[in-house]
């Protein structure tokens, strides 16, 4: 439900060249205050579906991999009907994750 984690977070690895661009896959993390090194969570993670809305992230969260294929099936995800806390009506489970190196 997006609170809590594994108990570790991952260094950030905040690089100019690695940007919120349209499928990019980044890392939430707590805010400065709490967080001043601005390490990733360790199980939390966030797909660009908007390019507008998380360009102000440049700089400042670790993007560390990209959509390749089936960027339709992460807006499908973004414009599935929630409830009051932002979860979605019915389940949503990765079923498979290809690993491109």
């Amino acid at each position: 439900f997006g609170t809590g984690g594994p108990g570790y977070t991952v260094p950030a690895e905040i690089l100019p060249t690695h940007t919120h661009k349209l499928g990019a896959l980044a890392a939430a993390r707590l805010g400065d205050a709490a967080n001043p090194m601005r390490a990733s969570s360790g199980s939390q993670f966030y797909i660009v579906v908007d390019e507008a809305t998380c360009s102000q992230l440049d700089g400042q969260y670790t993007v560390f991999g990209e959509t390749l294929e089936g960027q339709e099936v992460a807006q499908k995800i973004a414009h599935t009907d929630t409830d009051t806390r932002d979860c979605p009506l019915k389940d949503i489970k990765i079923e498979k994750i290809t690993l491109v190196e």
